[in-house]
This record gives structure tokens, C-alpha cells and sequence, in this order.
């Protein structure tokens, strides 16, 4: 098989062009966005309105037009910096080409945080065609942190046969700058998905499947992630640990308990997995249960989640009874109740509970929402703990609880299937529970489509989001699979990505991560996102899922750094000669540096803010683009 690893596809960079043909690519008019002077030239990717950090890898510009063109002028605008570049076809037909790296890197650490206008124009048969414009927002930050991901079909394992044919099941991971991906947990003899990451980068712990291509997993084994992916097992082999909610340091971890709902078992779940399995808090070395108080007897949580400080966690409210109402809890006010009885799991609902770290202690069980039809399930928190970010299944797929599969798994039914898991993700504030649609995110009224491969709503699949745990640039980052099209370079149906069953060995799949910014501090129950762009270094040609962002573990002090939430001691400081971890306090926080208030920050009252421990950008201003 083929695989294209890394990188964001397409053939690369374009050759020079003639004066002529420079001349008639410079003849075209200014143009407004989504301006098209002829032939019907429109973006496909990347989106109108995108947010990007800073240290990615520069977007694949994809266009669709009903004439085949020569050349391509880039046009790259803001209050610093202007660039322009013409570049001959690098195929025929010539449909994408990247924005030049180098361009790329300057734009993104020249920009203020003014809107970036893009420009391109087309030439083929000695004429013009476009412009065709669309407007950016460069955050003013660097994502930090890994993305760990579930793939299947990955080139860096090999050990699923099924009906002959030979893939990958593994755990990867997407570092901070990095072009390609790297094994994390599987190998050529075993495979390990089904993931949950601690916030502080240290231990994974993943589901140990079996080699028949069934794609269950009995057993668990969690990872050291600070000492060379050192794997040990868990116990017991009941699958209970797989997707479980892992405290922010790793140590403990709240089980999963929808493992069979109504004959659908959670995916990945394994025939030993009856379920449901009543919440406990396991210590994740030992696989004993740690002494807690609190929990509600008979309670189970489905894709259970920590807060990024450790005081709070989300579920889907899967089944069991809470009590209603009682000190401390608000309980009986979500249930409509006056105090007696006790509150049914629906396994539909999104929930809440505190915790208090010190004595273990779990109190305040609440309803935050409750959805009209279908269900809440894969929660994530942002930064600041205090609103979740989950993905509402609108569509079940009838096979599987929480997955994103098509409705059927065949040589036979995959070539006509175009149905499966329909969902789209949501926010929800915890004071308030007002929740709302991520339309930016999701794609609402924007994405391109396909009826010939049946994308006609992309906007309807999107799952599994998590958010890393440090804010960026003013913003939270959220990843998340989607099975939309990548502009012209993923096109297959939505749900073509088992390989036993579709040859992926030369058109890539559309499952992939994608990446959103959402706004800090946004207004309860509006829109709060923005569009999303696909993750660069992620294998084109393998099915990509389930991305858990985390931080790195740690740098000891005397580590060299770039930034303080890097390095054990909390600060990054100048020696004189560069940049090193230190525990010393500086006698203020720079961003990322260790806080316990805001006015540890440098800057504080024009901006920076404490989130999380960390100093922070606060949320940017609405900008405008140049003219």
C-alpha cells in the first residue's frame, strides 16, 4: 500500500512563469471576498474567517473551476506584510497549491492581529480569471502541546489481516512543529487504540487489542509518556479503563461505564464487555480502586472527562439514580423536583460533578443539558473550566455507542453505503447551562459539497472533540474528527474509511483531524467558534480519529524552553544565553509562565489574565481586514 505521510498533500511548490503570463495574472481586478470575475473559480479550502496560530505548516490553497489553469498568483496581505507570488501548474488539472513556507512563517510572525486578506487569480488560454478573496485572523500564539490519535491504516504499524488484506491499528502522536506523525502505542504484532491522555502530557492509556481485525479490546495498558512510552498492563481485562477520564497528572482515573446500551456496545468496546459498569476512581498504576467519597452508588458515566484543574468532571449521564436535590447540590432543580426522590440516568443527558482533589471527594452532581433528540457524549473543558465543549450524535449508526462508523462493515455493503453517525458539537457554560451550536466549527451554511461521493451536509460530522488545556493567542483550540472533504484532495464518501473493506492505497480518506479555535469568554449560548482547518502531518492516506490534546510532560530545570508551561518549575527565563526552566518566580509571569492570580502577570490591566495557572492572552478584539 501507498501512504502519504505527513504534510497536507498535494504536489508541492510550482515553477516560475513567463512575463506574459505574469502580466495577465497581475491584469485581473481587486476583487471583494468571494469575488469571482469569471469562469466560476471558488474556494474550497481553505474557509473564509479561519483563525490559525502561529508554527504550522502552511495551508494546501484548493479551488474548484470548470476550466483547467496554467498558473496561480498568491496574494498575501496585511498592515506589514505584502507578498505575491506566481506559480506555474504543478498538474493537470491544477486544482491546490500551498502557500510558499517561508511566506507562510513571515506572514504569521509579521501579523498584529489584523485581518489577512488572500488573494488568488487564475490564468489559462492567455486569460484571468478571478480574484477570488477570503480573510484570515492570525492568532498571535504558537499551539503547544501533542495531539494524540487513533489511526487505522496507518504506515507505521502493520498488524490487522482481515479478508487478505494487511493494516495498521495504532496510537500516534502530532508534536508541536513536527511534519509527520510518530508510533506512540502499537506495533507490527499489536494494536493499541482506543486512547485517554492526561493533561500534563504523562500517561496514555490505550485499549491492548487482539490481532483478528475485530477491532475489540479486552484488556488496557497505560503508557509513560515522560520515560520512552514504557507500557505496563491494567487490570482487570474488562475494558473498563478504555476511554476512562484520567486526572490532570495522570495518577487516577474515572472509568467508563457505557460499555452496552440497548445492544449497542461503545466503540472498541469488546463480546467481554457487558456493562454497564458503575463509576469508581481507579489508581492507574496499581488498577486498584482509590478510596473516594461522593459518588453516587449505581452512577455510570459515559466518555467520562477531568476538568484541566482536576475540581470538576463531565459525562454523558449514561444510567443509574442520583439523588435529588441535598446540601451542595442543585440536583433536584435540574430534575424538575422539589427535593425527594432521585434523578434516572437517561443516557442522553450531560452531566457534571465537583471534585475536590485534597480529600477525594466528589459533590454537586448537576444536569447541564439535555438535548431535544439524540445524545451528549465525548465532553471536553476548555482552559478556564468552566464550559464543555461536546459532540451531540444526532444520527446513530446502530452498531456502536459514541462511534462514527458507517451503518454497515462489508466488501459487500461499503461500496453503496452513504449512511452512519450523524453528529455535530455544541458548548454548553456550566454557570448557566446555556448551550448552543458550534456553527462556525461545524461548517453551517459553508462547506463545499460533493453529490457524486454524497457529501451534501458535511456540517453533520463532526465528533470527538478535545480542547488543549493552555489557551493560545486568546483563544482555545479545539481538535476533532470530521468526515467532511479536504477541498479536492480527500473526496471519498464520508464513511469509506475501514480498509479491510476500501482500498486506501492511493485516495485518501475523509476521515481526519481538523482544528477550530473557539472565543475565550464568549457569550453563553451563542456561537463561540470559528472554521476549522485540517491538521497538518497527519498520514493522508489512513483513517484519523479521536485526537486527545495535551501538553508535553514537563522539562526539568536548566532545560532549554521557548515557554513556561514547558518546564516542570513553572517559568521560562533567560540565563543571559537563552531560554531555560527555572522554578524560580521572576518578579513577573510572562505568558505561559506559572500564576496563582492575575496579578502575577506582566501587564496585568491591559490584558493578561491567569487561566488555569497560566498567564494568558486575553480574548482579541473583533479586527477588520485591510484595504
Amino acid at each position: 500500500m501507498l501512504f502519504r505521510s505527513g504534510g497536507v498533500g498535494g504536489e508541492g511548490i510550482g515553477g516560475p512563469v513567463d512575463p506574459a503570463t505574469e502580466a495577465i495574472l497581475q491584469s485581473a481586478p481587486d476583487g471583494g471576498a468571494g469575488t469571482d470575475a469569471g469562469g466560476g473559480v471558488a474556494w474550497l479550502y481553505p474557509y473564509d474567517q479561519t483563525v490559525w496560530p502561529r508554527g504550522l505548516l502552511a495551508p494546501l490553497l484548493q479551488w474548484s473551476a470548470p476550466q483547467n489553469y496554467d498558473a496561480v498568483s498568491i496574494h498575501l496581505k496585511e498592515n506589514a506584510f505584502d507578498y505575491q507570488g506566481f506559480f506555474a501548474a504543478t498538474a493537470s488539472p491544477f486544482v491546490h497549491h500551498p502557500v510558499p513556507q517561508a511566506a507562510w512563517d513571515l506572514l504569521c510572525n509579521s501579523n498584529q492581529g489584523e485581518k489577512v486578506t488572500v488573494t488568488l487569480v487564475f490564468s489559462s488560454g492567455g486569460q484571468a480569471y478571478g480574484p477570488i478573496t477570503e480573510s484570515w485572523t492570525i492568532a498571535q500564539a504558537t499551539l503547544s502541546g501533542t495531539v494524540y490519535y487513533n489511526s487505522y491504516g496507518t504506515n507505521l504499524a502493520h498488524n490487522l489481516t482481515q479478508n487478505g488484506v494487511t493494516f495498521g491499528g495504532a496510537t500516534l502522536g502530532i508534536k508541536r512543529g513536527a511534519t509527520s506523525p510518530v508510533l506512540v502505542a502499537g506495533s507490527d504484532t499489536e494494536c493499541r487504540v482506543c486512547h485517554s491522555v492526561s493533561a500534563d502530557g504523562s500517561r496514555l492509556v490505550t485499549g491492548n487489542g487482539n490481532t483478528t481485525g475485530t477491532g475489540e479490546n479486552p484488556e488496557s495498558d497505560w503508557y509513560d509518556l515522560k520515560n520512552g512510552y514504557a507500557e505496563s498492563k491494567m487490570a482487570p481485562a474488562d475494558g473498563r479503563f478504555n476511554w476512562g477520564g484520567l486526572s490532570p497528572d495522570g495518577t487516577l482515573l474515572i472509568n467508563n461505564g457505557a460499555m452496552n446500551k440497548n445492544g449497542l456496545k461503545l466503540q472498541g468496546s469488546s463480546a467481554e464487555d457487558n456493562g454497564p459498569v458503575a463509576v469508581q476512581l481507579f489508581d492507574v498504576a496499581t488498577g486498584m480502586t482509590h478510596a473516594s467519597t461522593g459518588l453516587p452508588s449505581g452512577l455510570v458515566a459515559g466518555s467520562p472527562v477531568f476538568s484541566p484543574d482536576g475540581k470538576h468532571v463531565a459525562f454523558n449521564f449514561f444510567s443509574g439514580a442520583v439523588p435529588a436535590a441535598g446540601a451542595g447540590s442543585d440536583a433536584g432543580a435540574d430534575a424538575g423536583a422539589d427535593g425527594g426522590g432521585a434523578i434516572a440516568g437517561d443516557g442522553v443527558s450531560l452531566a457534571t460533578m465537583d471534585y475536590d482533589p485534597t480529600s477525594s471527594t466528589f459533590s454537586n452532581f448537576r444536569v447541564l443539558f439535555t438535548p431535544p433528540s439524540g445524545y451528549s457524549v465525548w465532553p471536553s473543558y476548555v482552559p478556564t473550566n468552566d464550559a464543555v465543549v461536546f459532540e451531540l450524535e444526532t444520527q446513530s449508526n446502530g452498531r456502536d455507542w459514541g462511534g462514527t462508523r458507517a451503518t454497515c462493515d462489508s466488501a459487500a455493503c461499503a461500496s453503496q453505503s452513504a449512511q452512519g453517525t450523524k453528529a455535530e458539537l455544541w458548548w454548553v457554560d456550566v454557570a448557566t447551562k446555556k448551550a448552543a451550536r458550534l456553527d462556525a466549527l461545524n461548517g453551517v451554511g459553508y462547506l463545499p459539497t460533493m453529490a457524486a461521493t454524497d457529501h451534501t451536509n458535511d456540517s453533520n460530522m463532526n465528533y470527538e472533540p478535545t480542547i488543549n488545556p493552555v489557551p493560545s493567542g486568546g483563544y482555545a483550540w479545539v481538535v476533532f474528527t470530521s468526515r467532511r472533504l479536504y477541498g479536492n484532495v480527500a473526496t471519498l464518501k464520508p464513511y469509506w474509511s475501514d480498509p479491510r473493506y476500501v482500498d486506501l492505497s492511493k485516495n485518501a480518506t475523509t476521515k481526519k483531524l481538523w482544528v477550530a479555535a473557539i472565543d475565550l469568554g464568549g457569550a453563553p449560548g451563542s456561537d463561540v467558534s470559528h472554521p476549522g482547518f485540517y491538521l497538518p502531518a497527519q498520514e493522508l492516506l489512513a483513517g484519523n480519529s479521536r485526537g486527545y490534546w495535551v501538553v508535553d510532560p514537563c522539562a526539568a530545570n536548566g532545560s532549554t524552553c521557548q515557554t513556561g508551561d514547558q518546564c516542570c518549575g513553572g517559568y521560562c527565563e533567560s540565563n543571559g544565553s537563552g531560554f531555560v526552566c527555572s522554578a524560580q518566580p521572576p518578579s513577573c509571569s510572562t505568558l505561559n509562565d506559572k500564576c496563582a492570580a492575575d496579578s502575577d502577570c506582566c501587564g496585568v490591566g491591559q490584558g493578561p489574565t491567569c487561566i488555569n495557572g497560566r498567564c494568558a492572552q486575553p480574548a482579541p478584539p473583533p479586527v477588520v481586514a485591510p484595504k
